[in-house]
């Protein structure tokens, strides 16, 4: 799913083949941007946790890929 945000950003996710939601997070722009995070993440390159409502700093032509935290790894787990 894509969604457009303000300002030139989008948020694109996808679901992995173990069930984990990946989002990335791009800016379209010339300028740098701030997205807030919705939920609880984890940037994907760095391990960085993020909390709901902390400010995605997005330099321009950026993107963030980032898991969702708290989202079953596999369908196994979701078993369990």
């Amino acid at each position: 799913m894509e969604r457009p945000a303000a300002d030139g950003h989008r948020d694109t996710s996808a679901t992995t083949a173990q069930g984990q939601r990946v989002h990335m997070i791009h800016n379209w722009g010339w300028e740098p941007a701030i997205v807030p995070a919705a939920k609880n993440l984890t940037d994907i390159l760095d391990g960085t946790r993020i909390s709901p409502g902390t400010a995605l700093q997005l330099r321009p032509w950026d993107v963030r890929v980032l898991a969702a935290e708290g989202e079953p790894r596999s369908q196994d787990e979701n078993l369990g």
